[in-house]
């Protein structure tokens, strides 16, 4: 595991080895890189769905997460 992947978890709160998998994946990348990434993420089988689904701000100390209900 790489240092940038162990804060992630660290940020999330998530311990890595105790996570399900059920075949998902969140990549973070640089905002001006999303436009390009999602429509060659879209192109593979079964990965239509793909999307963007937040933003990293490196001045804020704290990860907020919000459901489409505002949970």
């Amino acid at each position: 595991m790489t240092n940038r992947e162990i804060m992630v978890y660290e940020m999330l709160g998530y311990n890595p080895y105790y996570l399900a998998c059920k075949g998902l994946v969140v990549a973070v990348a640089a905002s001006e890189s999303a436009s390009p990434i999602l429509p060659i993420w879209r192109s593979i089988d079964g990965e239509r769905e793909a999307s963007a689904i937040g933003t990293l701000c490196a001045d804020r100390g704290r990860v907020i997460l919000e459901t489409a209900i505002g949970g």
